[in-house]
């Protein structure tokens, strides 16, 4: 569970042994303080440069009998950023007290520098929502999106959300294109595409397709990447 920095002092591709330890590697153990409590689960899921030229990263950890997503922030030397959030990182749920994990994040390039934050947490039959948090550039919930900064996206009863194949954008003027995929829990080979056009505010851009919503279904259980190449 390492981030590393390619820009080397010395030779190009080598890592940077200014960032992080000595091999030029940031770990999430040591930016989570190697606390015992946590149980980190996976690699870094999303990484992002923001508008101060620091590095905001999302991850996954299993704490206190559930799933949890982490947003933190890293200097240019590898260690975590004291000004972002609690004291660099940021340890939440879409849904409290529900299961959860962190997936791709952006930041927007003009203006405030909003994160957003996708990702997907637990709903009351077990099954996983897709979901999405705004954050101001300083990692605090920013309130004017969604229900107090986040939103959940209900999954269809018959289908199933691949958690893995979703993907976020944030436009020049601040509307959001999510893309994810759905299979059929019925076990029949389909997998449905789906894009979503988001005002600011997270409410459907009804000028893209009438409803802020455009979706395509392929005879392919394994086509989980098709619709993440239509972002740009």
């Amino acid at each position: 569970m390492t981030i590393s920095n390619a820009k080397s002092s010395g030779l190009p591709g080598k890592p940077d042994t200014d960032f992080g330890n000595d091999n030029g590697m940031a770990y999430l153990q040591d930016l989570l303080g190697r606390d015992p409590a946590f149980e980190v689960l996976a690699l870094f899921r999303g990484i992002y440069s923001d508008l101060q030229g620091k590095t905001v990263f999302s991850a996954e950890v299993f704490h206190e009998d559930r799933y949890k997503y982490v947003l933190g922030r890293i200097n240019a030397d590898g260690t975590g950023d004291p000004t972002f959030a609690d004291n660099g990182l940021r340890l939440g749920s879409f849904a409290h007290p529900a299961s959860c994990g962190g997936g791709k994040l952006t930041v927007q390039e003009n203006g405030v520098g909003h994160i957003y934050l996708q990702g997907w947490t637990e709903n009351l039959t077990g099954w996983a929502d897709l979901a999405i948090a705004c954050f101001d550039q300083y990692g605090q919930p920013q309130t004017s999106f969604g229900d107090n900064g986040n939103l959940i996206i209900e999954t269809p009863s018959d289908q199933e959300l691949m958690t893995d194949s979703c993907a976020v954008h944030v436009r020049s003027d601040g509307k959001l294109l999510i893309s994810f995929n759905y299979t059929q829990r019925n076990g029949s080979l389909i997998t449905t595409g789906v894009v979503l056009r988001l005002l600011p505010n997270g409410q459907p851009d009804t000028s893209f397709n009438g409803s802020g919503r455009w979706q395509f279904t392929l005879a392919d259980p394994l086509a989980s990447t098709v619709i993440n190449g239509c972002l740009s």
